[in-house]
Protein backbone atom coordinates (compact mmCIF):
# COMPACT_ATOMS: atom_id res chain seq x y z
CA UNK A 1 0.00 0.00 0.00
CA UNK A 2 2.78 2.62 1.05
CA UNK A 3 1.34 5.86 0.97
CA UNK A 4 -2.25 4.64 2.10
CA UNK A 5 -3.51 2.67 4.71
CA UNK A 6 -6.15 1.79 2.70
CA UNK A 7 -6.74 2.24 -1.48
CA UNK A 8 -9.53 1.23 -3.87
CA UNK A 9 -9.82 2.24 -7.17
CA UNK A 10 -12.03 0.94 -10.40
CA UNK A 11 -12.64 1.93 -13.66
CA UNK A 12 -14.66 5.19 -14.39
CA UNK A 13 -17.99 4.46 -16.02
CA UNK A 14 -19.93 7.61 -17.52
CA UNK A 15 -23.46 8.71 -16.57
CA UNK A 16 -25.55 7.55 -19.19
CA UNK A 17 -23.93 4.30 -19.51
CA UNK A 18 -24.39 3.37 -15.61
CA UNK A 19 -28.28 4.31 -16.47
CA UNK A 20 -28.66 2.83 -19.58
CA UNK A 21 -27.61 -0.19 -17.83
CA UNK A 22 -29.61 -0.72 -15.08
CA UNK A 23 -32.25 0.64 -17.15
CA UNK A 24 -32.23 -0.92 -20.59
CA UNK A 25 -33.92 -4.24 -19.54
CA UNK A 26 -36.94 -2.08 -18.47
CA UNK A 27 -36.76 -0.06 -21.16
CA UNK A 28 -36.92 -2.78 -24.04
CA UNK A 29 -39.80 -4.84 -21.78
CA UNK A 30 -42.32 -1.78 -21.71
CA UNK A 31 -41.32 -0.25 -25.08
CA UNK A 32 -42.66 -4.55 -26.54
CA UNK A 33 -45.62 -3.84 -23.66
CA UNK A 34 -46.23 -0.69 -25.46
CA UNK A 35 -46.04 -1.68 -28.93
CA UNK A 36 -48.30 -4.79 -28.04
CA UNK A 37 -51.36 -2.96 -26.73
CA UNK A 38 -51.09 -0.45 -29.69
CA UNK A 39 -51.41 -3.48 -32.05
CA UNK A 40 -54.53 -4.66 -30.07
CA UNK A 41 -55.82 -1.75 -29.84
CA UNK A 42 -55.52 -0.87 -33.98
CA UNK A 43 -56.05 -4.29 -35.18
CA UNK A 44 -59.05 -5.15 -32.65
CA UNK A 45 -60.76 -1.87 -32.99
CA UNK A 46 -60.45 -1.05 -29.29
CA UNK A 47 -59.83 2.36 -28.90
CA UNK A 48 -60.35 2.02 -25.01
CA UNK A 49 -57.23 -0.24 -24.72
CA UNK A 50 -55.50 3.08 -25.73
CA UNK A 51 -56.11 4.25 -22.67
CA UNK A 52 -53.39 1.67 -21.15
CA UNK A 53 -50.71 3.35 -23.06
CA UNK A 54 -50.26 6.10 -21.09
CA UNK A 55 -49.56 4.56 -17.80
CA UNK A 56 -47.39 2.11 -19.68
CA UNK A 57 -45.45 5.52 -20.71
CA UNK A 58 -45.77 6.74 -17.12
CA UNK A 59 -44.66 3.56 -15.73
CA UNK A 60 -41.47 3.38 -17.82
CA UNK A 61 -40.73 6.93 -17.08
CA UNK A 62 -41.03 6.85 -13.23
CA UNK A 63 -38.83 3.52 -13.70
CA UNK A 64 -36.34 5.42 -15.36
CA UNK A 65 -36.01 8.41 -13.22
CA UNK A 66 -35.51 6.09 -10.46
CA UNK A 67 -32.83 4.27 -12.04
CA UNK A 68 -31.41 7.99 -12.67
CA UNK A 69 -31.54 8.89 -9.31
CA UNK A 70 -29.54 5.96 -8.24
CA UNK A 71 -26.75 6.41 -10.85
CA UNK A 72 -26.11 9.44 -10.29
CA UNK A 73 -23.20 9.19 -7.71
CA UNK A 74 -20.25 6.69 -8.73
CA UNK A 75 -17.36 6.34 -7.25
CA UNK A 76 -14.19 5.36 -8.53
CA UNK A 77 -11.50 5.26 -6.03
CA UNK A 78 -11.10 5.72 -2.19
CA UNK A 79 -7.78 6.40 -0.64
CA UNK A 80 -7.01 6.85 3.16
CA UNK A 81 -3.58 8.03 3.59
CA UNK A 82 -0.95 7.65 6.33
CA UNK A 83 -1.47 10.86 7.61
CA UNK A 84 -5.74 9.85 8.03
CA UNK A 85 -6.92 11.90 5.53
CA UNK A 86 -9.66 10.35 3.39
CA UNK A 87 -9.29 11.46 -0.75
CA UNK A 88 -12.77 10.17 -2.29
CA UNK A 89 -12.63 10.11 -6.18
CA UNK A 90 -16.57 10.49 -6.08
CA UNK A 91 -18.37 11.50 -9.26
CA UNK A 92 -21.93 13.59 -9.49
CA UNK A 93 -23.24 12.69 -12.61
CA UNK A 94 -19.83 12.83 -14.99
CA UNK A 95 -18.60 15.49 -12.51
CA UNK A 96 -15.52 14.70 -10.20
CA UNK A 97 -16.22 16.14 -6.90
CA UNK A 98 -12.88 14.82 -5.65
CA UNK A 99 -13.52 14.85 -1.96
CA UNK A 100 -10.94 15.24 0.92
CA UNK A 101 -11.37 15.13 4.68
CA UNK A 102 -9.76 13.65 7.61
CA UNK A 103 -10.55 10.39 9.12
CA UNK A 104 -12.49 11.32 12.20
CA UNK A 105 -15.17 13.06 10.28
CA UNK A 106 -15.72 10.30 7.34
CA UNK A 107 -18.53 8.29 8.27
CA UNK A 108 -19.53 5.39 6.00
CA UNK A 109 -23.26 3.63 5.82
CA UNK A 110 -23.56 0.25 4.78
CA UNK A 111 -26.99 -0.37 3.69
CA UNK A 112 -29.80 -3.03 1.64
CA UNK A 113 -32.97 -1.33 0.03
CA UNK A 114 -35.41 -2.73 -1.64
CA UNK A 115 -37.40 -5.99 -1.26
CA UNK A 116 -35.52 -8.60 0.57
CA UNK A 117 -32.31 -6.53 0.74
CA UNK A 118 -31.76 -6.85 -3.04
CA UNK A 119 -30.06 -3.57 -3.52
CA UNK A 120 -26.58 -3.05 -1.45
CA UNK A 121 -25.85 1.21 -0.79
CA UNK A 122 -22.79 2.39 0.65
CA UNK A 123 -23.35 6.01 2.10
CA UNK A 124 -20.64 8.27 2.65
CA UNK A 125 -21.09 11.48 5.16
CA UNK A 126 -18.99 14.62 6.43
CA UNK A 127 -19.73 13.50 9.86
CA UNK A 128 -23.88 14.15 9.36
CA UNK A 129 -23.97 15.42 6.13
CA UNK A 130 -24.21 13.16 3.14
CA UNK A 131 -21.40 13.41 0.58
CA UNK A 132 -22.59 10.33 -1.87
CA UNK A 133 -23.37 7.03 -2.18
CA UNK A 134 -22.67 4.24 -4.39
CA UNK A 135 -25.21 1.35 -5.34
CA UNK A 136 -23.77 -2.36 -6.44
CA UNK A 137 -23.15 -1.75 -10.18
CA UNK A 138 -20.66 -3.73 -11.91
CA UNK A 139 -17.38 -3.87 -10.11
CA UNK A 140 -19.03 -2.43 -7.19
CA UNK A 141 -21.14 -5.71 -5.97
CA UNK A 142 -21.32 -6.68 -2.73
CA UNK A 143 -18.31 -8.17 -2.28
CA UNK A 144 -16.38 -5.02 -2.79
CA UNK A 145 -18.45 -2.66 -1.47
CA UNK A 146 -18.94 -4.72 1.92
CA UNK A 147 -14.79 -4.76 1.85
CA UNK A 148 -14.68 -0.90 1.45
CA UNK A 149 -16.69 -0.74 4.12
CA UNK A 150 -15.06 -3.21 6.92
CA UNK A 151 -11.80 -1.63 6.06
CA UNK A 152 -12.55 1.91 6.98
CA UNK A 153 -14.33 0.80 10.17
CA UNK A 154 -11.17 -1.78 11.07
CA UNK A 155 -9.02 1.48 10.42
CA UNK A 156 -11.12 3.62 12.23
CA UNK A 157 -10.78 1.19 15.12
CA UNK A 158 -14.84 1.25 15.54
CA UNK A 159 -16.47 -2.37 15.94
CA UNK A 160 -19.00 -3.46 13.78
CA UNK A 161 -22.64 -3.68 15.06
CA UNK A 162 -24.93 -6.90 14.93
CA UNK A 163 -27.08 -5.27 12.56
CA UNK A 164 -23.99 -4.37 10.26
CA UNK A 165 -22.71 -7.64 11.19
CA UNK A 166 -26.20 -8.91 9.69
CA UNK A 167 -26.41 -6.91 6.89
CA UNK A 168 -22.48 -7.84 5.51
CA UNK A 169 -24.16 -11.49 5.18
CA UNK A 170 -24.21 -12.47 1.74
CA UNK A 171 -27.55 -14.01 0.58
CA UNK A 172 -31.36 -13.57 -0.30
CA UNK A 173 -32.72 -12.89 3.09
CA UNK A 174 -29.61 -11.47 4.50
Amino acid sequence: MGDYLYKKEVEYVPFQSRVWAKASLLVYLMGIQFIILLVIALALNLPFVLIALPVVAIGLGANYIIFWRRMRYFLQGIQISQNKTVHLDLYLKDENQRIQLPLHYFQIKFQRTGGKGRYILLRFYNQQQLLGFQYDFKVWNHDSLAEVFTAIKAIKEEELTKQEKRMLKKGFFG
